[in-house]
């Protein structure tokens, strides 16, 4: 305000007399946001009932345009009906052909409901939903075509969720919801997707069939998703066809005759199989749970932190997974007393993978099937027998990671599977504090027959200054430990001595 009142008086008049009339909204705005807004839907999300069910109605008041997506009872699916709604916002038009969106809102009172009959019921049971939201804030840069970076923000406070079902009533409360996203375009429909949701005060009761129900609370969740280079107009094309195609289909002058034998159908199925093997180059995801509860039949059980990642990728044409997880801080001592709680794990981390099957060859298949070329399960066996002796999949662990106060174990392993009747495995632990281990399991009655099986490991293993050392090998059909065959006390296993061959 002191910048304005020192400016000269005529150009400080014109400019607080200007700024209104320069932000009057029109009716042809409102009209290329509403004809935006179907476009959006239409072509670049490949879903036009979208629009159709939910027809944006878009006014000019004043210096903002008002944006409203309204429906009324939807339904019934199966007796099911989803009551009216809208979600609404004020926008206002940038430059290029974006806009500008606040007070985005959803409803903040939401119903559904109907009745179903269980098995075995002669009367039906009410189900439903109702939500409610005691306030909002949302707002979002939006580009409809996507040829710019789109980000949205938002954030609920008393979010309360009721579900009726057959089982009962779950209820579900969170003190905050918080989100942010980003579409990033890369060219050709192609964008970066990333995205993040907090809550805050999780709480969710869900019912049991013996009548005491589950507490389950949470101090803080937090939950991240990334999708890079994601073919989302390409996707959008492709349910448009299939939306196109499957009215056709059920058109009443519609030619009879199987699927497989229609060329159109076929056509969208190879185009769905191109759409697929390169939908994105990667996708990355991770769920943190902070302070989790769990109160269930008189036993409470707590966990610190939980951690669950994804990871999906293609390196070098072969198709790669894995899953890092954590579990740190574990109180049990409702459950588990005494001695033995004393070497419950602390904390627990691993990473499954898996990879090895080639994208390319598996697209392939795929395409080979679709042309008629594999007919049969005799055919198809074999053909999968084949992908899988050139491709061979691997299936492992990485950072492996036990820490049970006493002792801590480390290690990873992979299993490679050529055929069914082909495998080899391989894998190191080391553990650090395994005498520790073994005095106490000696000194508790209640670990007494945990005491012969550690003292075994203790005897097979190989000791490498502080740590005991396993490396298992699995490979025609025999089992190695630090290069002992024991395949003979393996379970299932009757196998002859011979030599193990080293992995190729």
């Amino acid at each position: 305000m002191s910048r304005i009142r020192s400016l000269p008086p005529t150009l400080a008049i014109l400019l607080l007399g200007a700024s209104p009339a320069l932000a009057q909204t029109t009716a042809a705005e409102a009209t290329a946001l509403q004809t935006a807004i179907h476009g959006f839907f239409d072509r670049m999300v490949g879903v036009p009932f979208v629009s159709d069910m939910l027809t944006p109605k878009v006014t000019a008041e004043g210096d903002h345009l008002k944006l409203e997506l309204a429906w009324t009872e939807l339904g019934p699916i199966e007796g099911y009906k989803m009551g009216p709604g809208k979600i609404t916002a004020n926008a206002k038009p940038l430059s290029g052909g974006r806009w500008a969106l606040d007070d985005v809102r959803i409803p903040d009172k939401l119903a559904g409901g109907g009745e179903i009959t269980p098995a075995g019921a002669t009367k039906p049971v009410p189900i439903g939903f109702n939500l409610a939201i005691a306030k909002q804030t949302g707002s979002m840069i939006f580009d409809p075509t996507l040829a710019t970076t789109s980000s949205s923000d938002s954030i609920w406070n008393g979010y309360a969720l009721r579900v009726d079902s057959v089982q009962g009533t779950q209820i579900s409360s969170i003190d905050a919801v918080e989100a942010h996203n980003v579409w990033q375009p890369r060219g050709d429909g192609r964008m970066d997707m990333r995205g993040e949701v907090i809550f805050s005060n999780y709480s969710i009761t869900t019912p049991t069939p013996g009548g005491t129900p589950v507490k389950v609370t949470m101090n803080r969740v937090t939950q991240k998703a990334q999708l890079k280079n994601f073919a989302m107009a390409a996707l959008g094309a492709l349910l448009q066809d299939a939306i196109t195609l499957g009215r056709a289909q059920m058109a009443p002058d519609a030619k009879p005759g199987a699927p497989q034998d229609n060329p159109e159908i076929k056509a969208m199925a190879r185009r769905a199989i191109d759409v697929l093997a390169t939908i994105m180059d990667g996708l990355e995801g991770d769920t943190t749970v902070s302070g989790l509860r769990v109160a269930a039949m008189g036993a409470d059980i707590g966990i610190k932190t939980i951690s669950i990642g994804t990871k999906f990728g293609a390196e070098d044409g072969a198709l790669t997974a894995s899953f890092p997880m954590l579990l740190e801080g574990i109180e049990a001592a409702d459950l588990i007393k005494g001695p033995l709680g004393e070497v419950m794990p602390r904390k627990i981390a691993i990473t499954p993978t898996a990879g090895g099957i080639s994208k390319k060859a598996l697209v392939a298949l795929a395409q080979r099937g679709i042309d008629g070329k594999i007919v049969g399960d005799a055919a198809w066996q074999a053909a999968f027998l084949k992908l899988l002796a050139e491709n061979p999949v691997t299936l492992g662990f990485e950072d492996l990671a036990v820490d049970f106060g006493v002792a801590k174990l480390e290690g990873g392993g992979e299993l490679e599977i050529t055929s069914p009747s082909e495998i080899t495995a391989r894998a190191e632990f080391h553990v650090t504090g395994l005498d520790a281990l073994i005095r106490r399991a000696n000194a508790a009655p209640e670990l007494k027959q945990v005491a012969p099986v550690l003292i075994f490991l203790k005897g097979i293993g190989e000791q490498d200054g502080k740590d005991t050392v396993w490396r298992i090998a699995y490979e025609d059909g025999k089992t190695t430990i630090n290069d002992t065959d024991l395949s003979d006390i393996m379970p299932g296993k009757d196998a002859g001595p011979g030599p193990v061959k080293k992995k190729r």
